[in-house]
């Protein structure tokens, strides 16, 4: 989901930041010449880096607008990308169509390590929250074009870094997983069915939100109570987390929904029974 004015983008495949409020584009970063799938900053803000169609990572200074470090290493789409920091360092995690999950240098812009094991493209990465709080190493999880989703640490030594067994929750591709603020792990599958994973069943799916067509992502509203569906269908659905039932849903919606966050603005609650989409997106 972006606010971006038409001419701005999809044709120049530039990455934009753009004003909540106004719709307008506040920046302009140039260079890649192919579509631009994932992106994600650096804790400070100081930095943004994007995966490419290109089979390369694209960084760019956010205030000067100046391209940084371009991270070449993958052999095909770069879909996923995560900035975290870990043992005093600044990581670069990224994810491609090649199956590969690679760990970068984020200042130096050199590869580190390589995670192999996925039989399938990546599709999402998702740094799991609890286990940073709790004193653990970083850990990662992974989902891809396959039915299983991987986890790993990031330990001191990287060449330590491996893959562990997938566990198996959906019939195919599992295109989101999100973590909510209890470290239960939402996914969004193109088996039409989102799930919840809970931490404490060992990541057992105890809810199962089933839609008519692929699920493309999927996000928590904690102060809500809210789940919010996006669908191959063209339909954003916001879900009551607590009964699990969903609301009408709105027809007017543009083609190839692909991604959604969770933006109070965008939402009210009606007065009798659960909130509706509001607003063209």
């Amino acid at each position: 989901m972006r606010f971006i004015p038409k001419e701005a983008c999809p044709e120049d495949k530039e990455a934009n930041s753009a004003g909540i409020q106004t719709g307008e584009s506040a920046a302009v970063y140039k260079g890649p010449a192919a579509p631009l799938p994932s992106i994600c900053l650096s804790t400070d803000g100081s930095t943004v880096y994007a995966g490419c169609w290109d089979k390369c990572i694209w960084s760019w200074d956010v205030k000067t607008r100046k391209p940084g470090h371009k991270f070449t290493g993958h052999t095909d789409f770069v879909k996923a990308v995560v900035y975290v920091h870990a043992d005093g360092r600044s990581l670069l995690i990224s994810g491609g169509a090649d199956a590969e999950v690679i760990i970068w240098d984020a200042t130096a812009g050199t590869r580190l390590h390589v995670l192999k094991g996925h039989t399938h493209g990546i599709q999402c990465l998702a740094v799991d929250p609890i286990a940073r709080t709790e004193g653990n190493p970083l850990t990662v999880f992974s989902s891809s074009s396959g039915q299983g989703i991987h986890s790993f640490t990031v330990p001191a030594s990287l060449s330590d870094a491996v893959l562990s067994d997938p566990f198996k929750v959906h019939e195919t591709s599992i295109y989101k997983i999100f973590f909510d603020e209890d470290g239960d792990l939402w996914t969004a599958s193109a088996d039409n069915i989102a799930r919840c994973l809970t931490r404490q069943s060992g990541w057992k799916s105890e809810t199962a939100l089933e839609h008519p067509d692929y699920v493309k992502d999927i996000v928590v509203d904690e102060t809500r109570g809210w789940v919010v569906t996006a669908c191959r269908d063209e339909e954003v659905r916001v879900w009551n987390r607590a009964v699990c039932l969903h609301p009408p849903r709105k027809d007017d919606l543009t083609s190839g929904l692909g991604g959604i966050v969770a933006n109070p603005s965008l939402f009210y609650l009606d007065r009798r029974t659960a909130p509706h989409v509001l607003g063209s997106l």
